[in-house]
């Protein structure tokens, strides 16, 4: 199998869809999610899209487990709705993702943005709840005067000033 990294994201409105009680085409869906490409790439000549793989029934059944009968007819099942469009050869077949830039990469845009507007909201957060840590611990500081010299008077910032 090849070798894969990152992550794919899947919404929990997942479980309402109406192939999630068919497990051979959900594990299927769930498995193409997987193992799409996630970048253009070049293969033998041709372009690979982003949420496209190339594959055959026969690996797939090996890859999942079921009979190369039960990947034909999970896969039928997602091509009959709309989720998977594929493209066979004698030697392979391209299935792709459909509205796969939808369902990823608009998506996590948007929360990457929210992840990180969070992060810098966050980290704001926590370097004024430091800040007020710091005033805490300078305050009860000068109550027991440990280390904190006292705030100057008026006098002594007229001396400092030289009046």
């Amino acid at each position: 199998m090849q070798r894969l990294n990152g992550f794919v994201k899947v919404h929990r409105k997942l479980v309402q869809w109406g192939w999630y009680q068919d497990y051979v085409v959900k594990d299927l869906f769930l498995h193409l999610l997987l193992t799409a490409s996630f970048r253009e790439s070049q293969w033998m000549g041709r372009t690979i899209e982003k949420g496209q793989v190339i594959t055959s029934y026969a690996h797939l059944a090996e890859e999942l487990g079921f009979s190369v009968k039960q990947i034909r007819t999970a896969l039928n099942k997602l091509k009959s709705t709309g989720e998977v469009a594929s493209e066979s050869t004698n030697r392979y077949t391209i299935i792709t993702v459909v509205n796969w830039e939808k369902y990823q990469a608009l998506e996590f845009d948007k929360a990457s943005e929210w992840a990180n507007k969070g992060q810098a909201e966050g980290k704001q957060g926590a370097n004024k709840g430091q800040h007020l840590k710091n005033v805490k611990n300078n305050k009860e500081c000068k109550e027991i005067n440990i280390g904190v010299p006292p705030e100057p008077s008026e006098e002594d910032w007229r001396e400092r000033a030289g009046r």
